[in-house]
């Protein structure tokens, strides 16, 4: 290899380590969160950088680690101040960032920091407890509901936690609801979750309800009984199921 062409190799790896190190230095808070590295927040924050830095879409490096999983980060930017109860541009929180992707540990740091369990986005009027639901985050769902979730709620479509569960088949969450207090019977915009589970043809939810004391014999707006519903859909082991738990016609 000729001097000349050494001398540019050596230049070209200074180069790279330059620009390497220069990024590195760079880094805002959000730029480390977005790369993994708690180590690369830490120095991000030492620097003095914004712990609640937004981006255009309103999300704060909190938001970010919640949806992203990332608990030691989380933990890291709370202890530094962060805030837990920051919205985005969609009304979401940390918490419902964390519960839509079903990040327990992160959800556990923020619930220890007093973030709202209850609130609600404006858009659609999801509490965290129901973005959970919704996936079926059957932990973050038991958490949740141990630190005040409200499993009564309702979103902005008169739609209950209970129906959501439901209508998603998701058996085991609508049993912890039931044994949460949530009203078994509670008449939404699709009637009772039982109506709802018979339309969908949730057939281990229908099960779950009725085991729970759901009133078979209860309509809907039109005045159709479940059984009713069940037959139209052509349901017939659902129909059974409810035969047998005491509906009439």
């Amino acid at each position: 290899m000729g001097k000349k062409a050494l001398v540019y190799g050596f230049c070209a790896v200074a180069l790279l380590m330059t620009t390497s190190c220069s990024k590195e230095k760079g880094l805002s808070v959000s730029e480390a969160v977005e790369n993994g590295d708690l180590n690369l927040v830490k120095k991000a924050v030492a620097r003095g950088g914004d712990v609640d830095e937004a981006n255009f879409a309103g999300l704060t490096p909190l938001m970010r680690a919640a949806q992203n999983g990332k608990s030691e980060i989380a933990s890291f930017l709370i202890e530094k101040g962060a805030g837990v109860n920051k919205i985005d541009q969609t009304g979401f929180t940390p918490l419902m960032h964390a519960a839509n992707r079903g990040h327990d540990e992160v959800l556990k740091s923020l619930l220890v920091k007093s973030a709202r369990v209850n609130e609600k986005d404006e858009i659609n009027g999801f509490s965290a407890l129901m973005l959970a639901i919704n996936h079926g985050h059957s932990g973050p769902v038991t958490r949740l509901l141990e630190h005040g979730a409200d499993p009564d709620a309702f979103d902005n479509m008169g739609i209950s936690c209970l129906c959501m569960a439901a209508i998603h088949g998701h058996a085991d969450i609508v049993r912890q609801l039931v044994d949460r207090g949530a009203d078994v019977n509670a008449m939404t915009e699709v009637g009772t979750a039982l109506m709802a589970a018979v339309i969908e043809g949730k057939t281990e939810v229908v099960k779950a309800l009725i085991d729970k004391g759901a009133d078979v014999s209860i309509t809907d707006k039109e005045g159709h009984t479940v059984l009713f519903v069940a037959k139209e859909k052509g349901f017939t082991g659902i129909a059974d199921i409810l035969k047998k738990a005491g509906a009439g016609k």
